[in-house]
C-alpha cells in the first residue's frame, strides 16, 4: 500500500492482524508518509464519513474498483497488488 500513497500524505491502517505484518520502513521514510494505526471505530467516525459523501466533499465514484464474480476470488485478491483497483467487490451469482 505504500507504493500507492503520494509523498507526504497520511495512511490510516484500520485492519486487525493476527500476526505481525512486515512494513517497508525505507519507503515510509522516503515518501515521508504519516502512518496512523486505528483500533476501534466509533459511531461518530461513520457519521462523519457519511456526511462527507453526502456533502459531496468526497466522490466515491473516483475510487477505482473492480466487480469480480465470486468464482474468480483469487484474481480479486491479487488485483489490489497490481494497483489496478483500490476496492474489489465480489459478485455472488
Amino acid at each position: 500500500m505504500l507504493e500507492l500513497v503520494k509523498i507526504r500524505r497520511q495512511l490510516v491502517e484500520v485492519g486487525v492482524f493476527k500476526q505481525p505484518v512486515p512494513i517497508d520502513l525505507r519507503t515510509l521514510n522516503f515518501y515521508e508518509v504519516h502512518l496512523i494505526g486505528s483500533r476501534v471505530y466509533m459511531t461518530e467516525d461513520f457519521e462523519r464519513a457519511v456526511n462527507l459523501v453526502a456533502d459531496r466533499r468526497i466522490d466515491l465514484k473516483s475510487v477505482p474498483f473492480r466487480l469480480i464474480p465470486l468464482v474468480e476470488a483469487v484474481i480479486g485478491f491479487q488485483s489490489p497488488q497490481s494497483s489496478a483497483s483500490l476496492k474489489v467487490i465480489f459478485e455472488v451469482q
